[in-house]
């Protein structure tokens, strides 16, 4: 392995372990504290203490800096620029009918659900707008886009697993895992940070409106599943036909300049 490799690793590693140390030893030393609050605690000192020399060391690299080291391996296709209004909001739904299904799957191989009942109101704040945030922030942001260089699928696999093991239950673990990768993709063929966060976040509020007002009501959670499921399906071969139509207008373009040069 390159040592160039070898300081991506290490340099993603060293902070995501010290974020893990934290919030366990919060959870141990604080008991009676609710989750959400070690695990925003965890973040914010992971943040401002622990890799603030690595979040200005990814931050303060240049676009071109980064394309230009990711095109001295041929292996690394460059990252996509981002897309379209219309296609990042095609994205989110995509993400969150795949989130929703794998939700389901989760919740009955492993049982019981694989997000938490968040019945407060500052839960509901730290589910739906500071965990989106931070966690895509750090993970696919930060984490895949340094160590995307290597390769792109190490470094969605790996920051998946990192995803996961800041999870504490098997089932919160497993769905992190799969969550992981989905938005991994989102973001590596949307461009935009601003789908992954969303699509978290939405996916957040669901559960949180689920447990809060729908937690007896399963036929309406059911329906609403299945709508979002069905627009999710339709944002995707929405997505198919806006590639095959940009396919088929740069061979036509392409066409066109052979012929004139003919």
């Amino acid at each position: 392995m390159e040592k160039t490799n070898i300081r991506r690793l290490i340099g993603v590693m060293m902070p995501f372990m010290i974020m893990v140390i934290v919030q366990r030893l919060g959870l141990l030393l604080l008991p009676e504290l609710p989750a959400f609050v070690i695990a925003s605690a965890a973040g914010i000192f992971f943040f401002r203490m622990s890799c603030g020399a690595d979040v200005l060391r990814f931050s303060g690299r240049t676009a071109a800096a980064r394309e230009e080291q990711e095109d001295s391996d041929p292996t690394v296709p460059p990252f996509r620029p981002g897309d379209t209004v219309l296609g990042r909001i095609l994205w989110v739904f995509v993400c969150m009918g795949v989130l929703i299904v794998f939700m389901h799957i989760v919740a009955a191989v492993v049982g019981g659900s694989a997000s938490e009942p968040v019945p407060s109101a500052a839960e509901a704040l730290a589910l739906i707008l500071i965990h989106p945030f931070l966690e895509e922030y750090i993970f696919r942001w930060l984490y895949y886009r340094e160590l995307r260089p290597m390769h792109p699928f190490f470094a969605g696999l790996a920051q998946a697993v990192m995803f996961a093991i800041v999870h504490g239950s098997v089932g919160g673990m497993v769905y992190a895992l799969f969550a992981g990768i989905v938005l991994a993709v989102a973001l590596e063929y949307s461009g935009s940070l601003a789908v992954t966060v969303a699509a978290h976040a939405l996916v957040n509020l669901r559960s949180f409106v689920y447990a809060a007002w729908l937690a007896d009501e399963v036929l309406i959670r059911t329906i609403l599943d299945f709508c979002v499921v069905s627009v999710g399906f339709g944002a995707f071969l929405g997505l198919l036909v806006r590639r095959g139509l940009r396919e088929f207008r740069k061979s036509a373009e392409t066409e066109a300049k052979t012929d004139d040069g003919e």
